[in-house]
């Protein structure tokens, strides 16, 4: 009828560039959100699997010393988003507030980092483009770090890349977890019934460790992954997934969440045209 009429008009949604793609969220939780609807913006269907969550660690005297005593060092580095939410909560328990970070030299791994820390008040001094630690220390290198203490909160697993090479520019480097990230497997079988599917179109990975706890929800990954496109946010996430045996099919640019909705409209572009 009338309707049908109108179907030129009404199949907008059908001609989005990532229409009916079944496309695999690997982020935490709490975070996957903003990449999944950045997806389903361009008609996908983000498939959300956890493959990580972000648990407190059993140090709390420890951070609680490292916030009291912020005032004694140089620098502070943020090196993510839920790093800064973890700092500001222990501060916020110890009464104090942004106020005790007034001398210090803050910097933020990019850009998502430095909009958390202004939300609690806080412009970061440094903010590297490649929002990865390597941009960072590149963003430093300038800075004259003998004898400068440096404070840097983070995730019990991460690299050592950045406190050993501040250490070797002579900084004094205390690191103190303030969470650690696990496997997530809660949604393991809802994972291995949609890959029996045949319908997962791809799969997006935001970190080394959402392919590590990606992979430990499979028996064969490098069989029971063949054909599916893997999209990986950086060469460190890419080389997780190169030392399991797969290879990624596209890199995200920049380490962000726009970067890997590019990279995965990059992906069904070249199919397009194969």
């Amino acid at each position: 009828g009338e309707v049908v009429a109108l179907r030129d008009k009404l199949r907008w949604f059908e001609d989005q560039p990532l229409f009916g793609k079944r496309i695999v969220v690997t982020r935490a939780a709490d975070v996957a959100s903003v990449l999944g609807e950045k997806l389903a913006r361009l008609g996908a269907q983000p498939l959300y699997i956890p493959a990580i969550r972000r648990q407190a660690t059993d140090n709390a005297a420890e951070q609680k010393q490292a916030v009291q005593n912020a005032a004694s060092y140089d620098y502070l580095l943020f090196t993510s988003p839920y790093t800064v939410e973890r700092f500001f909560a222990v501060l916020t328990e110890c009464g104090r507030d942004s106020r005790d970070l007034a001398t210090l030299k803050i910097a933020a791994v990019g850009s998502k980092t430095a909009e958390k820390l202004r939300r609690y008040g806080i412009l970061a001094d440094i903010v590297p483009e490649t929002a990865q630690a390597e941009g960072l220390l590149a963003t430093l290198k300038d800075e004259v770090m003998t004898g400068k203490r440096v404070l840097l909160p983070r995730a019990m697993q991460a690299r050592e890349l950045l406190p050993e090479t501040l250490r070797k520019a002579g900084a004094v480097v205390d690191v103190v977890p303030f969470y650690e990230t696990v496997p997530e497997t809660s949604r393991k079988d809802i994972f291995q019934k949609e890959l029996q599917s045949g319908k997962i179109s791809a799969i997006t990975f935001t970190s080394a460790s959402t392919v590590t706890g990606l992979l430990a929800m499979l028996e064969d990954p490098r069989n029971e992954l063949a054909g599916i496109p893997l999209i990986a946010i950086g060469e460190i996430t890419a080389d997780a997934l190169r030392q399991a045996g797969l290879e990624p099919d596209r890199l995200a640019a920049k380490a962000t969440q726009d970067a890997m909705v590019d990279a995965v409209l990059d992906v069904f572009r070249k199919e397009a045209n194969v």
